[in-house]
C-alpha cells in the first residue's frame, strides 16, 4: 500500500513539473534533488 502511495505521489510530482515547465524556468538538478529527498522521506 505504501509503495502505491509513493508511486502515485511521484506521478503527481512529475505531472506537476511538466505542467509548470512551460510557465517557469527553474534549475532541473535542484528539482531532481528535491524529488529525491521527498521520496526518501516517504520511503
Amino acid at each position: 500500500m505504501k509503495k502505491l502511495i509513493v508511486a502515485f505521489l511521484s506521478v503527481m510530482i512529475v505531472a506537476l513539473a511538466f505542467w509548470v515547465l512551460p510557465n517557469v524556468t527553474f534549475d532541473i538538478p535542484a528539482l531532481m534533488e528535491l524529488i529525491l529527498q521527498s521520496g526518501k522521506k516517504l520511503l
